[in-house]
């Protein structure tokens, strides 16, 4: 029974010890793999270069195999836009929002990127 009230002790006191930001931003590495996935295949169905964040968003959302909001899709594309700056970029023209991905890029190299920064992270 003490070796596991210690270990408890030992699991509270490394959870107060633990980053909040930094845990945020390993969850949202966490997901960008998949969400990139899912978006080079919305750009090759739809055969267009650039498409409107909204149209994006939604039809990630609809891919997505877990439950996301739309709001939650909208903030990962951007960091995923962030993370990524040469793989998928934004650009505003007459209002409105587009993404536009570089499909000569290898989308294997980009996810290879994100689980860089994430192992990178995790240490």
């Amino acid at each position: 029974i003490e070796k596991i009230l210690a270990k408890e002790a030992e699991k509270a006191a490394k959870e107060m010890s633990v980053d909040k930001v930094k845990e945020e931003k390993i969850r949202k590495l966490r997901r960008l793999p998949e969400i990139a996935r899912i978006v080079r295949s919305i750009y090759v169905t739809e055969k267009k270069p650039a498409l409107e964040i909204k149209i994006v968003s939604k039809k990630a959302v609809n891919s997505h195999p877990g439950n996301v909001s739309e709001e939650n899709m909208l903030k990962d594309l951007t960091y995923l836009r962030e993370v990524t700056k040469t793989w998928l970029t934004y650009h505003k023209i007459q209002g409105k929002e587009y993404l536009k991905i570089n499909q000569s890029m290898d989308l294997n190299k980009v996810v290879a990127d994100i689980e860089k920064m994430l192992a990178e992270e995790m240490k």
